[in-house]
């Protein structure tokens, strides 16, 4: 298991699963609510599967789009897909846990890679408050918060990022981003802290709907 730090990279396809990977699970933890009277944490994880829409002949950077609402997982994936699947079948939502209560992960998004759409490259794994300006919440309020990738052909971890350590003020953290590089998956650990909701990530990922 590998504790990231801000960015870190893995070679995925190589170092979690020689035989082909495929299945994949982000999750988050976190714990309750025991020192404040403003009321119970809660946190999101979501999933924003992105396109490359640049050229890459004509210029040198990419541009990650966000093509289609469908292709954001998160905890209201079900209005707009009619259930917790979204993104052709390749992401699937647990469930939105309010709390952090009991051990272990709160909150999560299994990923089926095999699954994808050709034109999906990019992963970005986002983790939010909920409703931090009218709770007045931030991750430097919230004890021992955690995200964690998990291989689920063999229940093994992979990695680990803490954000209790890192981040005070902030709202939102875009926490690292699964990517395919020639043929090969991969992982960057970015750590970028936001006080700003999931709106502002719409919005960077160039959503025109």
């Amino acid at each position: 298991m590998i504790d990231l730090v801000k960015g870190q990279s893995i070679n995925l396809s190589k170092s979690v699963d020689s035989n082909g990977l495929k299945n994949l699970r982000a999750s988050i933890g976190w714990d309750a609510n025991k020192f404040t009277t403003s009321g119970k944490f809660d946190l999101d994880i979501s999933i924003f599967a992105l396109e490359d829409t640049v050229d890459a002949v004509e210029k040198q950077e990419h541009q990650y789009t966000l093509v289609d609402v469908s292709d954001f997982c998160f905890y209201n994936t079900k209005k707009y897909t009619g259930s917790n699947t979204c993104c052709n079948g390749a992401l699937t939502y647990s469930g939105d846990n309010r709390s952090g209560e009991g051990d272990g992960d709160d909150e999560f998004i299994d990923i089926d890679l095999s699954k994808l759409r050709p034109g999906v490259t990019n992963l970005s794994v986002v983790v939010s408050v909920s409703d931090p300006e009218g709770l007045g919440h931030n991750f430097g309020m919230i004890p021992n918060s955690f995200v964690t990738l998990t291989n689920k052909l063999t229940n093994e971890t992979v990695c680990t990022y803490n954000l209790s350590e890192e981040f005070s003020v902030e709202t939102a953290v875009q926490v690292a981003s699964i990517y395919l590089y020639n043929g090969e998956w991969k992982l960057k650990a970015f750590g970028l802290g936001y006080v700003a909701g999931l709106d502002a990530f719409i919005a960077e990922y160039n959503y025109k709907g």
